[in-house]
Formats: C-alpha cells, structure tokens, sequence
C-alpha cells in the first residue's frame, strides 16, 4: 500500500508507522508521513488488514477517529486458501483490495470529485489552464 501511495504521487513521504512512530502504531495508524513535523500530516490515517476472516471495520475505525487523527480508512486486502502447486498445496492468494471509511468522509471525497468536473468544465476553454489540469490529474491518477 505504501508504494501504491508513492507511485500515485499521494503520499511520497509515506512509511510504515512501526518505523516511525509506536505510540500512532498503537492508535491503529498503519501508514504516515516520515517526519510529519517537517513535511505535515497525512490528510488520511490508514489502517491496512490483509486476513481472510471479517472484519470489525466500524472497530478500526473508530479506534482511529478517536485517536483524533483524520479521514480514518482501512484498507483491506481479502485473502483466501486456493489450490498452488502440487510441492506447496494450498495457499494463500490475494482476492480483492478494498477501502473502507465512513460514510460521511467518502461523501466528502464524492464532492471533491464533482468539484474537479466543475472546475475542468470552467477552465475548458482556457487551454493553458486545461493543459496543467490534465497534467495534475494523470500525475496522481485521477479519472474524472
């Protein structure tokens, strides 16, 4: 997760927070900012779960929000047993990834979204202007 964050230009500062700092770890916070005094804060706290059983989101969410950190996420990458090859027999294979919030902050991210299509709407016609726009949005992987 933390090179997916990286590659997308989202977060280039990320680490993991056992390298970082164990008192976030503790608070659930999987992915920071190294040296948030210097380069600010995640405007997310992420928690990533790899597991093939449930999980408690509204538990890990919650631990995060109040932990007072903001935009609490966990990221999930369900995992289950299939068939490998005959020398290891079962093992475990990704499945799907997942992203999981609050209702309210995924709402938020809705708005952000409908913001950039207004904005790319107004400034199509300005072609200097639509050109760094459409720069921006392929550097971080935005599709509108």
């Amino acid at each position: 997760m933390i090179k997916l964050l990286k590659d997308r230009h989202l977060y280039p500062h990320a680490v993991s927070t056992r390298s970082e700092s164990r008192n976030l770890d503790a608070m659930g916070i999987d992915i920071v900012n190294k040296n948030e005094i210097q380069v600010g804060m995640m405007q997310d706290s992420i928690q990533c779960k790899s597991m093939t059983k449930p999980v408690s989101y509204p538990k890990l969410l919650a631990t995060i929000r109040d932990a007072g950190r903001p935009g609490p996420v966990v990221f999930h990458k369900q995992t289950g047993l299939s068939e490998g090859p005959k020398s290891t027999g079962k093992v475990f294979r990704s499945r799907d990834d997942f992203a999981i919030t609050y209702l309210d902050d995924f709402i938020n991210l809705m708005a952000c979204r409908a913001v950039l299509q207004k904005l790319s709407d107004r400034i199509g016609t300005d072609e200097a202007a639509m050109k760094i726009f459409k720069e921006l949005c392929e550097h971080h992987g935005v599709n509108l």
